[in-house]
């Protein structure tokens, strides 16, 4: 699936059911056919038997994954880097949605192609199987899916104030000489999650700050229409 196919006027989304369109992911350029209706995101369709042609293919595409791409304008979404096309690239940095199960090694391959990139979780499918904990303003969550446990994007940090003697815990951002991940953040439906990093006793929790989807799509660079809500 895709919300934008080359076509005789230009790199477009579809107009109307049975408009056609050519795959924009390098390497593909297989044809494709426009879905349209009342209940789904409008969007481009690879033809039958052919979307396992398409290099950039993996799995196909929820109403999730698009509605999130949708989130953005149309100049950031599907932009082709090198053998791939990134779901929306604000100009520096690529994230990527994710609504299924996946594989290690698709996940290195696509970090190593886009680099300075983040991950978006939808956390929808598994959030029954979280559950939570919060001390002293920090929110820990265990039951994160093990595939996306990795070393933290950020550390804690202790410092002592000079005034009452009193201990002052924060998160900073470790140096990236380190081989740390891409941040990854977990779409909960109702508020949006950023793992800071992973913390092991007897269990592995996720310590996790929180913030609003229009607050996550504005950080990256998108536009929210503040009328709404």
């Amino acid at each position: 699936m895709s919300l934008t196919a080359a076509t005789n006027t230009g790199v477009r989304g579809p107009r109307q059911t049975g408009d056609r369109g050519f795959c924009t992911v390098p390497r593909c350029g297989q044809e494709m056919c426009a879905v349209c209706g009342d209940e789904k995101i409008w969007h481009w369709r690879h033809l039958p038997g052919t979307s396992g042609i398409c290099p950039g293919h993996h799995e196909p595409e929820s109403q999730w994954h698009l509605a999130w791409k949708m989130d953005f304008p149309e100049r950031m979404r599907e932009v082709a880097i090198g053998d791939h096309v990134a779901d929306v690239f604000n100009g520096t940095t690529v994230i990527e949605f994710q609504h299924s199960n996946i594989q290690l090694s698709i996940i290195a391959e696509r970090e190593l192609e886009y680099g300075d990139m983040v991950w978006m979780l939808d956390g929808i499918k598994f959030r029954d199987r979280l559950s939570f904990t919060c001390k002293d303003g920090i929110l820990k969550v265990h039951g994160i899916p093990s595939v996306w446990m990795r070393e933290p994007m950020f550390e804690m940090r202790t410092i002592t104030d000079p005034r009452s003697g009193r201990s002052l815990s924060y998160f900073d951002r470790v140096n990236e000489d380190r081989g740390c991940g891409p941040a990854v953040f977990i779409d909960m439906a109702f508020c949006v999650l950023e793992v800071l990093r992973f913390e092991s006793h007897f269990n592995i929790w996720a310590l996790c700050s929180v913030m609003s989807r229009s607050d996550f799509i504005k950080m990256m660079g998108g536009e929210v229409d503040e009328t709404e809500g």
